[in-house]
């Protein structure tokens, strides 16, 4: 009798994630801060489903986590992390005051907040900061 055994990076595979930088007109930075883990300032972002491509993550998890809805087109690849996971980093541009806004319908985002991008909150997790700082490369 054969037996194969797995490491536990074949039994558990990690969740694919992405991240949404949003910049406004003004040059604001919109960060969420979530229930769980630490009370830093992060980007808008989560898992990719089985069957959904990292754009299409990324503009729902947009959409339930700030209430601003994007086509995939308007989203653009900035970099891909490697943290505790792997994630890709999309931006996108929007006028605040006419882009179309839903129901935000996350349970675990308790606050969204504007920061200009010269003037990060202290308590902003390091993976916002190198994004800022990367999308002064990325076409407009």
């Amino acid at each position: 009798m054969f037996v194969q055994l797995l490491t536990l990076r074949e039994i558990v595979r990690p969740v694919k994630r992405v991240r949404v930088l949003v910049i406004s007109e003004h040059d604001e930075v919109l960060l969420v801060r979530n229930w769980i883990g630490n009370s830093h300032w992060e980007m808008p972002g989560g898992g990719v489903g089985r069957k959904e491509s990292e754009k299409s993550a990324a503009a729902r998890e947009l959409r339930e986590e700030t209430g601003i809805e994007v086509t995939e087109n308007l989203l653009q690849y900035v970099t891909t992390i490697n943290a505790t996971y792997q994630a890709p980093i999309y931006v996108v541009r929007i006028n605040k005051e006419q882009f179309r806004y839903l129901e935000k319908r996350s349970w675990e985002i308790v606050a969204t907040k504007w920061f200009h991008r010269d003037a990060l909150p202290n308590n902003v997790s390091s993976l916002v900061r190198r994004a800022v700082s990367l999308v002064d490369g990325v076409a407009t």
